[in-house]
């Protein structure tokens, strides 16, 4: 257990203007294990910038100074990234309340004195220092982020369970395939991209590793993504398996294949990406791996299997594990 007496931090007012030279530099980094997609839409960007504007102060920023000197990002990176966006004149002051004659303005397009005034904003920086223990830094993010704009259960994961098993992730996230079949979907952000690629996982280990007892998706997430961590031999199976399989789907039903609207299952015409066929098709076609015609009646008799069509519709704990029972079931062929 780690105590206050553990702790090494201070207090220290910077400046927007040193931040943002901290971050071009590559000294202050938004991007790592503990940082979230970037969430905030205009309005509440533009919020941000009236309150520095008219000089009213901001919560704390978290920062975590590591073994080599960089400061990494703990809390604070919405805010952070809106700062130095603006500065980049990445998006303009639209509908502004307080600063109306700045409306449709960026930053270059303003009074240098508000230019000046924004880039000596201080803002209060809340440093953790080395040595500190990890899972004292994953409590910090944890209890920052059960408020406000809370932290999804997959971001959760992702600060705890840093390193391989997060890296193999990452890389399977970043495969041309499956950049391809996720592009344009919104609703991949804040890690779902990862998400689903765990989903995956989860089932491939329950059909050939280890059978895991849960009593909820979210737990099996869990003990799957720990088991990774744990498991880090398993790391180049795992990436194999999961493009291999990926690329032999694709190939035998098209890239719209994890596809639907509705009720149907397997159209090619539909734009929503439903993740239960992806990782049931994508599992299916593991254990089917030479047999194309074979694997193409297995996904017709499931078109036509009203319980999977169910399930497909309704991720629910029963329905998942009678999805898992079914698909063991293939192993048989």
């Amino acid at each position: 257990m780690t105590h206050n007496s553990d702790i090494r931090y201070e207090i220290r007012n910077y400046t927007i203007w040193t931040l943002y030279k901290m971050y071009n530099s590559g000294d202050l980094l938004l991007e790592n294990d503990f940082s979230r997609d970037f969430l905030w839409k205009n309005k509440e960007q533009v919020e941000l910038i009236e309150t520095i504007l008219r000089n009213i102060p901001l919560p704390l920023i978290y920062l975590y100074q590591d073994e080599i000197g960089k400061y990494q990002i703990i809390d604070g990176k919405q805010r952070l990234q809106t700062i130095f966006n603006f500065i980049d004149n990445k998006f303009e002051l639209n509908k502004s309340y307080y600063f109306q004659d700045y409306n449709k303005k960026k930053f270059i397009e303003i009074d240098s004195r508000y230019q000046y005034l924004f880039e000596n904003y201080t803002l209060i920086c809340y440093i953790l220092r080395p040595p500190i223990p990890y899972e004292l830094i994953t409590d910090i993010f944890i209890l920052l982020n059960t408020k406000g704009r809370k932290a999804n259960e997959h971001e959760l994961r992702r600060s705890i369970y840093r390193g391989k098993a997060i890296d193999l992730l990452k890389e399977c996230k970043n495969l041309p395939i499956f950049v391809e079949i996720t592009r344009n979907k919104n609703r991949f952000q804040r890690g779902k991209d990862e998400e689903i690629i765990l989903k995956y996982f989860a089932l491939y280990i329950w059909l050939h590793i280890k059978k895991f007892e849960f009593d909820s998706s979210n737990e099996l997430l869990n003990k799957t993504i720990r088991y990774i961590y744990e498991n880090q031999h398993l790391y180049n199976e795992l990436y194999n398996a999961f493009n291999n399989s990926l690329e032999r789907t694709v190939n035998i039903l098209g890239k719209d294949c994890f596809n639907i609207q509705g009720k149907g299952v397997i159209p090619h015409d539909y734009s929503y990406f439903n993740t239960v066929l992806f990782e049931t098709f994508c599992n299916i076609t593991n254990i089917i791996q030479f047999d194309e015609n074979k694997a193409k009646s297995i996904y017709a008799d499931l078109k036509n299997n009203n319980r999977f069509v169910k399930s497909v519709h309704n991720n629910s704990i029963k329905n998942l594990i009678y999805r898992y029972k079914l698909i063991e079931q293939f192993k048989k062929y």
